[in-house]
């Protein structure tokens, strides 16, 4: 549910924003985002790190597809498409998007609604959130240098997080 009413959110944010102007010049930065989220989904699928709780129809794989499909590519085109020019204020906007995921993550978990396993835990989830929006900011200047952040922090997870390749 809360994941729900945040994508709903991100998507009313992008529209009221007109963000949706820049669409075209995020979309690269956008679909990759959702692509490496589903590849970790998708390695992980036998050693979840973490799960949504079932909400009536809305289930853990529709919750997962929801965002990789439009809570991702939407607030991934929201964060780059306002980024304030002066260094100072950019970094406090980066952590201003931090925060609303972190909040995001602070209600799924008093809602019940994420499950965590194998070690996983919130502070993991703030890591990642951290990790996410720096990742889109160097992906939006060079995705030559985007990709492999991106390969070494899930193969750094997986290891981490003792993750089996043959699940």
């Amino acid at each position: 549910m809360v994941i729900l009413i945040f994508t709903l959110v991100f998507v009313a944010a992008f529209f009221l924003t007109r963000s949706y102007r820049f669409f075209d010049e995020y979309y690269d930065t956008a679909v990759f985002i959702s692509c490496m989220s589903v590849l970790f989904q998708l390695l992980c699928r036998g050693h979840l790190l973490w799960w949504f709780q079932a909400w009536g129809l809305f289930t853990d794989k529709l919750s997962s597809l929801t965002q990789f499909v439009l809570m991702f590519p939407f607030s991934t085109v929201l964060f780059l498409s306002h980024i304030p020019r002066k260094r100072f204020h950019a970094v406090l906007y980066y952590l201003g998007f931090v925060a609303v995921y972190v909040l995001m993550e602070v209600f799924l978990n008093l809602h019940h609604e994420i499950i965590y396993r194998y070690n996983w835990s919130f502070f993991w989830s703030v890591l990642i959130d951290f990790c996410l929006f720096a990742v889109e900011w160097v992906h939006a200047k060079s995705w030559k240098i985007a990709v492999p952040i991106s390969a070494c922090m899930i193969a750094f997870l997986m290891v981490w997080f003792r993750v089996p390749l043959d699940v």
